[in-house]
C-alpha cells in the first residue's frame, strides 16, 4: 500500500526549523547546507520573509519524507532521505501550482536528480547539471606543514581586495547560483568578522570565511587563491587554522564544499582532516530554446 503523504503549510523560517531542524541535526555533516541557510534567515534581522521559500512532505504521522528550501535569488535546495519518489513529486506539483520560478535545484544527488526529473516535466524546462560538489566534514584536524605567514583577520582596509577576490573565484565556477558580490557585502562579512586571510611575507595570500553556523558546525565558504600565488600551501595553512579556531570555539563540525572534478582541492581538503560525505549535484533549468541556444554556443567552440 503507497504511504499517505500531505503537504505541510509552512510559512515562516521559525514553523520550518521547528519541523525539520531535529532531522537534519541527525546527519549534520550531510545537510549542514540547509540547516544553515534556514537558520541564518530565521536570526537575520534584515532577512525578507517574502524572498524565502518552504516546503515540507509529511507522513500521517508527522513523519518528513522530503522538504526544500530558497532564499531568492538562490537555487532550491532539497533534500529527501531515504529519497521518496512520491514525496518529491509532490513537492514538484505544489511549487508548479503556485506558479514558482525556479533558477534551478541543488541537493544530495540523488534526491537533487529525482527532483529534477519532475520539475523538467512540469514546468517544460531542460535540467543541466552544473555542478558535483563534494561535501566534506572535519571533527579532527591534522597536523599540516604551514608555509612562512600568519592567519589573520580580515580588516576594512582589505574590503577591496576580497571584492575582487570573491568575484573572480565566482567567474571562476561559472555557476548561476552565485551573484556577483557588492561593496555593501563585504563589508558586511568583515564586520562579522567571519572573513580571514593568509598572509605571507609578501602580503595576503589566500581567504575564506565562516558561513552557515548551527549550534555544532561551520562551514569554512569562500576558499580562494589568486592564480599566481597557487602551490605554496596558502589554502591549507589557511584552512587548517580556520579549522583550529572553530574547533577550539567550541563548534563540533567543521563543513565545507569543493568541486568533486578537481584533485588538487579535493587532496588538500583530505590532508588537512576533512572526509568525504556525500556528493551534491546542482542542476541548472533552462528554457527549451535556451538549453538550445547553449548547446549551438558549445557546438561552435
Amino acid at each position: 500500500m503507497r504511504e499517505f503523504l500531505r503537504l505541510s503549510n509552512v510559512t515562516s523560517a521559525r514553523m520550518f526549523l521547528e519541523r525539520v531542524s531535529p532531522v537534519l541535526e541527525r546527519d549534520e555533516e550531510k545537510y549542514a547546507l540547509p540547516l544553515g541557510v534556514g537558520l541564518r534567515h530565521y536570526s537575520s534581522p534584515e532577512a525578507n520573509q517574502q524572498d524565502l521559500l518552504c516546503a515540507l512532505v509529511e507522513t500521517a504521522s508527522g513523519e518528513t519524507r522530503a522538504a526544500a528550501l530558497r532564499t531568492a535569488p538562490h537555487y532550491l535546495i532539497v533534500w529527501s532521505d531515504p529519497v521518496s519518489e512520491p514525496a518529491l513529486e509532490i513537492l514538484a506539483d505544489s511549487l508548479s501550482s503556485r506558479g514558482t520560478a525556479l533558477p534551478g535545484v541543488t541537493g544530495p544527488a540523488d534526491a537533487s536528480a529525482c527532483f529534477a526529473g519532475f520539475w523538467c516535466a512540469r514546468a517544460g524546462v531542460e535540467a543541466r547539471l552544473e555542478t558535483r560538489q563534494q561535501a566534506y566534514a572535519l571533527r579532527t584536524l591534522n597536523p599540516v606543514r604551514v608555509p612562512d605567514g600568519a592567519l589573520r583577520k580580515a580588516r576594512p582596509i582589505h574590503a577591496p581586495l576580497i571584492l575582487c577576490w570573491i568575484n573572480a573565484m565566482i567567474l571562476e565556477t561559472g555557476s548561476a547560483n552565485q551573484s556577483p558580490w557588492t561593496s555593501e557585502d563585504v563589508s558586511v562579512l568583515i564586520r562579522s568578522e567571519s572573513a580571514y586571510l593568509w598572509f605571507s611575507p609578501e602580503g595576503p595570500a589566500a581567504m575564506a570565511y565562516f558561513n552557515r553556523p548551527t549550534r555544532h558546525s561551520v562551514a569554512i565558504s569562500g576558499v580562494f587563491t589568486p592564480p599566481e600565488k597557487r602551490g605554496n600551501g596558502f589554502a591549507t595553512a589557511l584552512v587548517a587554522g580556520m579549522c583550529a579556531r572553530a574547533l577550539n570555539a567550541g563548534r563540533e563540525i567543521v563543513t565545507l564544499f569543493t568541486d568533486a572534478a578537481n584533485p588538487i582541492s579535493n587532496a588538500v581538503y583530505r590532508r588537512v582532516g576533512f572526509h568525504p560525505v556525500c556528493v551534491y549535484h546542482q542542476y541548472r533549468f533552462l528554457s527549451n530554446q535556451s538549453a538550445l541556444a547553449e548547446s549551438s554556443d558549445s557546438a561552435r567552440k
